[in-house]
């Protein structure tokens, strides 16, 4: 009996022991990972090392929103800066500043995958170049990595972590830093209370914080609209918990029925055909049906389109977000392109979408007659309509660039970069 016994203790240790070496080459490894990508990337680090006078750092730490980094960049150019953007690899090789032509020798660009993009932001940043930097400007507050030991920060739930939490070096900087909030709901109250935070939606707010990015870069030219031809687009992966997507098909349906062959629907994102019957595949363009498609891509087809279908569902509570703090990169690409959208009533209001610059339909029920009024539209009223939302849109510019220069600042010193 005691032999027994004493045989479970040493099974007991030997789990403990095991586990904790585990542990340990967990942590070595995730150091070596680490390691190895900022060896990798120690060209980039060299370069960052090399700060430029007058400069500002724009930081997108996820791997997404970038669709927000030119009219940011955009607006420090305005204001003197010179602009170094530091993001993840995938969100630099889609090259979202791929139209912004003219200051080329003031932008410069580079990427490190998200741990070495930690480690900078926890060690270089604050401890070499804490005085390199007139402005450090996040894109992303929020960047959706794991933390070091898997715990979540209070209030925070999972992924949810901020700069801050990840980075706690980088609040000595605090003065210098600016933020975009993607969740006004986890926003650092310190920096809300220093006029630090931007959100892309209106809040209500006074002074406001909204300043929404909607700058692409160039435009170019596209041939006029087709007469007997609309190309709807949306923006997103074909799935249902995403966007209205069961809804969409069923209006394709409809207006088979009553246009044969005077419409497409271009979708810019991953998804299958298979799941769409047969008979109304054709009308599907889906770019980036297995990988990510850049935004050169995304730029292009927006240019290409007619109207934007937005597939908010008035009737999904989860889409309640977008009347409060929540915003859509589909909404800057409408205003940025001036693409009338469709989109239900409950969101129009909110962000700034009437009758004169969209169309507006008050529920599902009501979007396949509304994309036939699109179809019947003549070019005279396309264009009076395109034309009140760049007004909007301009409108819109105008206000976030004052909130810009507010919360940013102007550049300390006034002679030329």
């Amino acid at each position: 009996m005691r032999e027994r016994e004493r045989e479970r203790e040493r099974e007991r240790e030997r789990e403990s022991l095991s586990r904790l070496a585990r542990r340990h080459a967990a942590r070595f490894a995730d150091w070596c990972k680490t390691f190895i990508r900022v060896s990798l990337n120690w060209n980039a680090l060299r370069r960052l090392h090399d700060v430029r006078p007058n400069s500002v750092l724009v930081v997108e730490p996820s791997t997404g929103h970038g669709e927000v980094i030119p009219a940011y960049v955009r607006y420090f150019l305005d204001l003197g800066y010179n602009v170094d953007v530091l993001t993840t690899p995938s969100v630099l090789t889609l090259d979202p500043l791929c139209r912004f032509e003219g200051d080329a020798l003031r932008v410069r660009c580079f990427s490190l995958p998200w741990r070495a993009l930690r480690y900078f932001l926890s060690r270089t940043l604050p401890r070499k170049l804490a005085s390199a930097y007139e402005k450090i400007f996040f894109t992303s507050f929020i960047p959706y990595w794991p933390t070091r030991d898997g715990t979540e920060p209070p209030g925070r739930p999972h992924l949810l972590a901020s700069v801050f939490d990840h980075c706690p070096a980088m609040r000595k900087l605090v003065d210098r830093v600016a933020v975009v909030e993607h969740h006004f709901e986890l926003v650092d109250r310190e920096l809300l209370a220093m006029d630090k935070v931007i959100t892309l939606a209106e809040l209500g707010k006074r002074p406001s914080i909204r300043v929404n990015p909607h700058f692409f870069g160039t435009a170019r030219a596209r041939a006029e609209r087709a007469d007997n031809f609309v190309n709807f687009i949306t923006v997103g992966n074909i799935e249902s918990e995403r966007r209205n997507y069961d809804l969409l098909i069923s209006c394709v349906a409809g207006l088979h029925q009553i246009a044969p062959g005077r419409f497409k629907i271009t979708v810019v994102g991953r998804g299958e055909l298979e799941k769409i019957p047969e008979e109304l595949q054709l009308y599907f363009d889906v770019k980036g049906r297995e990988k990510r498609v850049g935004f050169s891509v995304l730029y292009d087809e927006m240019e290409a389109s007619d109207f934007f279908l937005t597939l908010l569902d008035p009737s999904n509570v989860e889409h309640d977000r977008y009347l409060v703090s929540g915003t859509s990169g589909n909404f800057q690409l409408i205003y940025g392109f001036a693409k009338p959208c469709l989109i239900p009533r409950k969101f129009a209001a909110k962000h700034g979408f009437t009758n004169a610059n969209s169309l507006i339909y008050e529920d599902n029920s009501n979007l396949t007659e509304t994309m036939f009024v699109a179809m019947r539209m003549s070019a005279e009223e396309y264009l009076t309509m395109r034309n009140a939302l760049k007004k909007t849109a301009d409108e819109i510019e105008a206000e976030s660039r004052k909130v810009f220069r507010r919360i940013v600042g102007e550049r300390r010193d006034p002679s030329p970069c």
